[in-house]
């Protein structure tokens, strides 16, 4: 198939065994445990998201903070 498929390796990654790909696996994900820890898990909400996420909305509240009928749900 063409193209990039999920669980593809390319470059040096691609000779690897199938074990220091495992290896590999594992430690990227503790190190996004290790960063999650760190950082913390917060919560995203809509007012919390930049204005730039909907330039098709020209107002994203309605009179309020009621949604207005083109805001994204």
């Amino acid at each position: 198939m063409p193209g990039s498929q999920a669980g593809e390796f390319h470059g040096a990654s691609k000779t690897w065994d199938r074990i220091a790909k495992a290896e590999y696996g594992t430690f990227l994900l503790h190190r996004a445990l290790a960063t999650l820890r760190l950082e913390g898990i917060r919560l995203i909400t809509e007012g919390k998201l930049p204005e730039s996420i909907y330039p098709f909305v020209s107002n994203r509240r309605g009179a309020g903070g009621v949604r207005t009928p083109k805001t994204p749900k």
